[in-house]
C-alpha cells in the first residue's frame, strides 16, 4: 500500500523532495520475494504494521532486514547529486567491499555445539546462528552492489548536474546579483539544483529500475543455488 512504502521512504531517509530520485529504491525493499533467504513478511492483523521473522532463528522484528543496506544506497544517491564525478559509483562500491568484510570480521565458526551440530557465533554481539553468516553476506553485497548500478545508471552524469561552485568558477544559471542595504552587491543563487537541469524519473524508468533489481536478485540466487 502506499502508506507503506511512504512510511518505509521515511525509515530510508528519503525527503519528499527526493521521491523522484529514490523512491524506488523502497519500493524494491517492500517487495517480499526481495527478502533475504529463509525471511518473509508478515501483516500484523492488529496494528495494521508489517513486521519481518527469520525461518532459520524464528525470531521477528519490525525492521526491514534489507533496511541499511537500502540506507547506505540512498546515502550514496544523495551525495553523488552534492558532488558528482566520474569515479564516485566505483569509490562507492569499494567501500561498501570493505564495510561487508568488517561486518564478518567478528564471525566465527564452524563451532560444534554438545550434539555435534555446526553453528556459528558472532565474538562482538554474542549473537549464535546455525546459518554460515557469509551467504547472507554475500546477498546482502551484491544486492546492494546491483542498486548502486541500477542508481548510477538513472542518476544524471557528472556534466549534466549543475552543481553551485565557488573558488572563481562559472556560476549557475539561476545566480542572481543583488544589492544589499550596505550598497554592496553580491551573487545569490539556490542551493537547490533547478528541476529544468535534472533528469528527472519517469514511471517507466522506476519500472526498468524495479524490473532490473530484481533479475539480479534472482541471479544471486541461482549463483548461491
Amino acid at each position: 500500500p502506499p502508506s507503506v512504502v511512504a512510511a518505509f521512504m521515511q525509515e530510508l531517509g528519503i525527503e519528499p523532495h527526493e521521491e523522484d530520485d529514490f523512491s524506488w529504491i523502497a519500493e524494491y525493499g517492500m517487495q517480499p520475494d526481495v527478502l533475504p533467504p529463509g525471511w518473509a513478511s508478515q501483516m500484523d492483523a492488529q496494528s495494521g504494521k508489517v513486521y519481518y521473522v527469520d525461518a532459520g532463528s524464528q525470531a521477528s522484528s519490525w525492521e526491514n532486514p534489507l533496511k541499511p543496506y537500502l540506507q547506505r544506497v540512498v546515502e550514496a544517491g544523495k551525495r553523488y547529486l552534492q558532488q558528482p564525478k566520474e569515479s564516485f559509483f566505483d569509490e562507492w562500491r569499494s567501500s561498501v567491499w570493505e564495510q561487508h568484510k568488517q561486518e564478518l570480521e567478528p564471525w566465527h565458526g564452524p563451532l560444534a555445539d554438545a550434539n555435534g551440530q555446526s553453528y556459528y557465533a558472532n565474538s562482538l554481539t554474542g549473537a549464535s546462528t546455525w546459518q554460515d553468516p557469509r551467504e547472507n553476506a554475500q546477498y546482502f553485497l551484491e544486492m546492494e552492489n546491483n542498486l548502486l548500478s541500477s542508481l548510477q545508471h538513472m542518476l544524471p552524469a557528472p556534466e549534466d548536474l549543475d552543481v553551485p561552485t565557488f573558488g572563481g568558477a562559472s556560476l549557475p544559471s539561476a545566480c542572481q546579483k543583488v544589492t544589499t542595504p550596505g550598497g554592496a552587491e553580491v551573487q545569490t543563487f539556490d542551493v537547490e539544483t533547478p528541476a529544468s537541469a535534472r533528469t528527472r524519473f519517469s514511471c517507466r524508468t522506476r519500472s526498468l529500475a524495479l524490473q532490473g533489481a530484481a533479475e539480479d536478485r534472482a541471479s544471486v540466487l541461482q549463483r548461491m543455488g
